[in-house]
C-alpha cells in the first residue's frame, strides 16, 4: 500500500464539478453536493482527465495518467479520512472538561476475568473485544476523553480501535459520531520515534513514555473517544474494541475505511483504555440528541414540544417569548435552543437531504438543512441557523422586523425571527454551517469543502 496525492489539477476540475452539481442531480441550492470524484493520479500529475470518474466504464483507462492497476471502490473509500494528513475530518470534538474532577460515572472492572482498572484489546485475534460496567446517577450524554493515549510508540503502529456503551436505549453501543461506516474510530497516535523533550514534538504534542516503548509524541490535549448516552438505573456495558481484524474484513468486501498505518501486522497492536486512571467525562446538554429528553422502558422519550402549541418560542416543552437559539452558539446550526451535530452524526434521515436527524433542524422538509440559502418570507428556518427569514436572504429582502409567529405546513406555530438587530449577521448563534454565511458564493464553499474531502486512500 503506497500513498498517493492529488494533483493541483485538481482544483480546476472541483470548479467544473460544481457547474456540474445540477446535472448530477443535488438538490437546487445544495453546494454541498458534488458529481463523484475523479480517480486517483500519481503524485504531481498535471495532466489528467476530469470526466474520468470512479463511476466510468472505462474506468481506470480513461485517464492514461492513472498509475497502472489502480482500483476504485464507486464509494470512494472514507471521506471522513485523511490519508495524506492521517486525520480524521469528520468529528467535533468538543472542549474537554477539567481533567482533575472526578468522573460521573463508576466503572467497574468485572467483564473481562481481570480487576486492573482497565480494557484491553488486541489486533491479533486473541483478544478483540474486552468490557466492563459503567453506572451513572443521571441519564445523559457524555464525552469521554482519555488523557494518556501513548503506549507502544512506533513499536506497534495500528493501536486503533473504539469504544461502544449499550444500554437499553442505545442497544448498539454506538457513539453519537462516526467516521468509519457505523464506527467512531480513535487513530493510533503515538506512531514517532523516540524523542527527549516536548520541543521535538510540535504544537499540539507533548514527549512521553510509551509504556515501556521509550518516549514519543502524542497529543497534550485529551484524546476524543466519542459522546455516549448513559443510563441510570441498568448496568451499562463498556467495551473496547479493536479495529485491526474488522478493517481486514472490510478489505476483503473490498471497502477500506483507513485508519490504518501498517496493513495491521508485524505487532499485537494492543489499545488500552486505563478508565479508572486516565479517563474523563464531560455532560454535554447542548447539542439535539436522539434522547435529549430521556430514556423511558421502551426507548427515548420525545421532544415534549412536539405536543405543546407555542404562539412564539418552544425549548423542552416550555413556551418561550424569546428565541432560545439566540443565547447559544453553535458550529452546525440550532433548533429550539440545542445545537445540530454535523452531517455524519448517525441517525435517519427521513426527507433524504443528506443529513439525518440530530443535523437538521426539520427532518421532513428536504429544502431545509445547514448551508442552504435562507429564502425571503417563506415563514421556514432554510438555513438552520435557528431564525426565520432573517437577512440576508434570497428572493427578496426581510423586513428586518419580527414579522410574527407563522403555522408551518405540519401544524406547529413558529416565529418568523431575525434580521437587523436579532442577533447579527448570523442570526445570533454563529451557526451557518461550516462558517459560511448565507452570502457567500455556492460554488466557493463546494470547492474548499471539496478539496477537504476528496483525499482518499488506495490499496
Amino acid at each position: 500500500m503506497r500513498r498517493v496525492s492529488i494533483a493541483a489539477v485538481l482544483y480546476t476540475a472541483l470548479a467544473a464539478s460544481v457547474a456540474s452539481a445540477q446535472d448530477a442531480g443535488c438538490p437546487p441550492g445544495d453546494e454541498f453536493c458534488l458529481p463523484p470524484p475523479p480517480c486517483y493520479r500519481e503524485p504531481d500529475d498535471p495532466d489528467c482527465n476530469p470526466d474520468c470518474t470512479c463511476d466510468s466504464p472505462d474506468y481506470p483507462e480513461c485517464d492514461p495518467y492513472c498509475a497502472p492497476g489502480d482500483i476504485c471502490d464507486p464509494s470512494c473509500a472514507n471521506p471522513c479520512w485523511d490519508e495524506f494528513e492521517r486525520d480524521d475530518i469528520c468529528s467535533d470534538p468538543p472542549p474537554p472538561c477539567d481533567p482533575t474532577g472526578d468522573l460521573p460515572f463508576t466503572f467497574i472492572d468485572d467483564r473481562d476475568g481481570s480487576d486492573d482498572g482497565q480494557i484491553y484489546a488486541l489486533g491479533n485475534g486473541s483478544r478483540t473485544r474486552s468490557c466492563g460496567t459503567v453506572r451513572v446517577d443521571t441519564t445523559a450524554y457524555y464525552a469521554i476523553y482519555d488523557t494518556e493515549l501513548s503506549e507502544s510508540c512506533d513499536d506497534q503502529l495500528d493501536e486503533t480501535g473504539y469504544l461502544t456503551i449499550e444500554n437499553r436505549c442505545n442497544p448498539d453501543g454506538w457513539a453519537v459520531e462516526r467516521n468509519a461506516g457505523e464506527r467512531f474510530l480513535v487513530f493510533d497516535s503515538d506512531n514517532t520515534p523516540d524523542c527527549a523533550d516536548d520541543a521535538e514534538c510540535g504544537a499540539g504534542r507533548v514527549c512521553r513514555e510509551g509504556g515501556g516503548h521509550g518516549r514519543c509524541c502524542v497529543p497534550e490535549a485529551p484524546v476524543f473517544m466519542g459522546t455516549f448516552l448513559l443510563v441510570a438505573g441498568e448496568d451499562n456495558e463498556i467495551c473496547i474494541n479493536h479495529w485491526c481484524p474488522e478493517w481486514e474484513m472490510e478489505i476483503a468486501e473490498g471497502r477500506d475505511f483507513g485508519f490504518v498505518e501498517a496493513d495491521c501486522e508485524g505487532s499485537a497492536n494492543s489499545i488500552h483504555f486505563r478508565i479508572d486512571a486516565t479517563a474523563i467525562a464531560c455532560e454535554d446538554e447542548t447539542h439535539l440528541q436522539p434522547c435529549s429528553w430521556g430514556c423511558g422502558e421502551d426507548g427515548c422519550l420525545p421532544d415534549p414540544c412536539d405536543s405543546v402549541s407555542c404562539p412564539a418560542f418552544c425549548m423542552d416543552g416550555e413556551c418561550l417569548d424569546d428565541n432560545p437559539c439566540a443565547d447559544v452558539t453553535c458550529e452546525h446550526g440550532c433548533v429550539r435552543g440545542r445545537c445540530l451535530q454535523n452531517r455524519h452524526a448517525r441517525g435517519p434521515d427521513e426527507d433524504m437531504d443528506g443529513y439525518s436527524r440530530l443535523a437538521d433542524c426539520d427532518d421532513t422538509d428536504p429544502r431545509a438543512h445547514p448551508g442552504r440559502a435562507e429564502v425571503c418570507a417563506d415563514g421556514d428556518d432554510d438555513d438552520c441557523d435557528g431564525f426565520f427569514d432573517e437577512s440576508p436572504c434570497e428572493g427578496g429582502s426581510s423586513s428586518g422586523m419580527d414579522a410574527g409567529p407563522s403555522t408551518r405546513p405540519d401544524g406547529r406555530v413558529v416565529a418568523r425571527d431575525g434580521g437587523p438587530g436579532s442577533g447579527g449577521e448570523d442570526g445570533g448563534c454563529g451557526c451557518r454551517a461550516g462558517g459560511v454565511s448565507s452570502g457567500a458564493a455556492p460554488g466557493s464553499a463546494a470547492l474548499l469543502l471539496g478539496l477537504a474531502l476528496w483525499r482518499r486512500r488506495r490499496r
